[in-house]
């Protein structure tokens, strides 16, 4: 198993054919390398001459996610680049990384590479009041379905284009994601752009439902707007803030339990991984 000792390795200085490699590596791909940190690969880019495309997750999880959530034009959008750090157009709770990505299983029981789960580790959550090593156990999480891609044809030009959506779900309370959602079949529940809320046991509900026993799962749909070849690599700002925050969090003190804790306390009821 690859761990952070190992591509770290790449970054060494050699001597020979191996040197020539480091010198010209421009790609790595390691996704589901779940014994890789986003921290390591931070500091692989920081050892090599020349910028480092890393990724750590599908194509069809990267790009502009348009989502339904904040009711304003223009709509709040979640961007996702290809080594999982992301930027959301909103003022808190608005960047991070994908600490975790794995997968779920589908319907013949067998894992999907297009049906996962996550962990969001938020830069600038705001403990509010909560002891500081919060900030660092608070990694909220959504299920993923890909949505098989859609040709639209214009109406007015007869021009073709693509059209990509992803379903996302998310448990109202607590932070770990859905289990079985979303499936297959919410595809033509949830109108694109749009959120709608369910039962655990599947049935569609009111939309102002309350959710006392932590029994309500939100499905939406969303546009996936892919990102352009010179988006492919995050913006400098970002994995600065970031090296930043990993930084603080590696000095930082967070019991064992603390994902656990901070869930509990959010409404959460077990762990839905």
């Amino acid at each position: 198993k690859v761990n952070d000792v190992g591509i770290l390795a790449l970054g060494q200085r050699t001597e020979g054919v191996n040197g020539k490699r480091r010198d010209n590596l421009r790609f790595l791909d390691i996704t589901f390398c779940e014994h890789i940190t986003y921290g390591a690969t931070l500091e692989l880019r920081k050892l090599l001459p020349s910028p480092l495309l890393v990724r750590r997750q599908p194509r069809w999880l990267d790009g502009h996610f348009e989502t339904p959530f904040s009711g304003r034009h223009p709509i709040e959008v979640h961007t996702y680049y290809p080594d999982g750090s992301f930027s959301f157009d909103r003022d808190e709770q608005a960047a991070g990384y994908v600490a975790r990505l794995f997968k779920r299983s589908d319907d013949s029981n067998r894992c999907s590479e297009h049906h996962l789960a996550d962990k969001l580790q938020y830069i600038d959550f705001r403990a509010n009041g909560w002891p500081n090593w919060t900030r660092f156990a608070y990694r909220p999480g959504v299920s993923l379905r890909r949505v098989p891609d859609e040709i639209i044809k214009d109406q007015t030009t007869g021009e073709e284009s693509i059209l990509r959506s992803v379903l996302v779900a998310q448990n109202r309370k607590g932070f770990r994601p859905p289990t079985s959602f979303p499936a297959l079949e919410h595809i033509d529940k949830v109108p694109l752009g749009e959120s709608r809320l369910f039962s655990k046991e599947g049935e569609m509900l009111a939309r102002d439902v309350e959710d006392d026993d932590n029994q309500v799962i939100m499905v939406s749909r969303m546009k996936v707007v892919p990102l352009s070849e010179q988006e492919m690599i995050p913006p400098i700002e970002l994995t600065d803030r970031i090296d930043a925050f990993v930084s603080e969090m590696n000095s930082t003190d967070i019991p064992d339990n603390g994902e656990e804790v901070v869930h509990a306390v959010l409404g959460g009821h077990g762990l839905e991984e």
